[in-house]
């Protein structure tokens, strides 16, 4: 029987604190080995209120003890294998959401990208249309002085 945590939760809690990323997840990985194996030790030596239950009404039906104790056995299996597949379960659930966290997390950064480039796009449009205005400025200027040079040559013919 694993315990399953949210290591980068307790990790961020951790870090919160002061300590470093590495130190945080060694500390929260050795703790959840202990853990671990101290529940593993538990649940082989510990028998359930349930368990003692089922073996009290197996023997009282007049089942000898080994019968009693084999269909006890065979029920906890069962229900440490079942018990077993809702981890695995829980366990990736939590990595569906870590995706979903990062997939949401590029998206976002994606749509920044873009109104990044968005805005780039709109200040060289504006540039491009400032030279084009400098350009109109340029041309009418010199056409006007143009037609002026023009006008004296001819009034002093």
């Amino acid at each position: 029987m694993d315990l399953t945590t949210d290591v980068k939760n307790m990790v961020r809690r951790l870090e919160v604190e002061g300590l470093s990323a590495n130190q945080a997840y060694a500390i929260i990985s050795t703790l959840t080995k202990f853990l671990n194996i101290n529940l593993d030790h538990l649940t082989q030596s510990v028998v359930s209120k349930s368990i003692m239950n089922e073996i009290r009404r197996l023997e009282a039906q007049g089942l000898p003890p080994n019968q009693a104790y084999i269909i006890i056995s065979t029920l906890t299996t069962f229900l440490n294998t079942n018990l077993d597949h809702l981890a695995q379960f829980v366990v990736s659930k939590s990595a569906i959401n870590e995706f979903k966290e990062e997939q949401n997390s590029d998206l976002s950064q994606f749509k920044l990208e873009m109104k990044h480039m968005q805005e780039i796009i709109e200040v060289e449009a504006g540039l491009e249309a400032g030279k084009f205005e400098i350009m109109k400025y340029c041309v009418g200027t010199f056409v006007s002085a143009g037609s002026i040079c023009l006008a004296f040559v001819l009034f002093w013919k």
